[in-house]
């Protein structure tokens, strides 16, 4: 989903993160289990599985329109892109796709730079983790006030970030 008139209001941290306590609210409502999301500066990319009976239209009105209110004023364009997923699989690979785009962007060079994103760890079993678990990992500062249910999912792209930071 866009920001009206593509302005970037993310850029600003406060406003950014009243977007991302927006979409935890809706995890911890069962509105919506959040699988993986990146906050551009001028949109919002969010890969999710809906929970409970309200439908997508629902749940991204209704994240809009609180982090709007929160913010005090008109931040979305009316409406939004949705793409259904249609295999499991393609999850990881997606997750993966939403959380660099800030690095196909330009805004970093590294992902751990990038202070909003975040993915679920759980979307690979064990034996297909291509990283050791989080207890060997130190995470960066910016990834440590996390709910403990969410953790950055670590691309490939990342890995390295993570073990040098």
């Amino acid at each position: 989903t866009v920001t009206q008139q593509r302005i970037p209001w993310f850029r600003d941290l406060q406003k950014a993160r009243r977007v991302v306590t927006c979409l935890r609210e809706a995890q911890h409502r069962g509105l919506a289990e959040t699988l993986a999301y990146v906050l551009m500066p001028d949109h919002l990319h969010w890969l999710m599985r809906l929970g409970g009976a309200q439908d997508l239209s629902c749940i991204v009105k209704g994240v809009k329109s609180t982090s709007a209110h929160r913010a005090g004023q008109r931040l979305w364009q009316v409406g939004f892109h949705d793409h259904a997923v249609r295999r499991e699989e393609d999850l990881v690979k997606l997750a993966r796709y939403v959380v660099a785009n800030p690095l196909r962007a330009g805004l970093v060079s590294k992902l751990c730079d990038y202070p909003h994103w975040d993915a679920v760890k759980s979307l690979q079993s064990d034996r297909q983790r291509p990283y050791p678990d989080n207890g060997s990992i130190r995470i960066p500062t910016q990834f440590q006030d996390r709910p403990s249910s969410m953790h950055p999912l670590v691309p490939t792209v990342a890995l390295r970030c993570l073990h040098n930071h």
